[in-house]
């Protein structure tokens, strides 16, 4: 198995957007899944879809 690290073992301190992706890629492959976004970053639209599938669309 080979990576990308650099030799160092070390990721940059503050890796750009394509390496975050590509970092995001890798973990991906070898099975790792990121953690769920949190609610406070969820738009309303987004949490009241989430509501409505969990307690069903009788709430129209």
């Amino acid at each position: 198995m080979t990576t990308s690290l650099p030799p160092t073992g070390k990721f940059p301190a503050e890796p750009n957007q394509l390496e975050r992706a590509e970092l995001a890629a890798h973990l991906e492959a070898e099975g790792v899944t990121p953690p769920p976004k949190p609610l406070e970053s969820f738009t309303k639209k987004e949490l009241v879809s989430m509501l409505k599938s969990l307690l069903g669309e009788s709430l129209k």
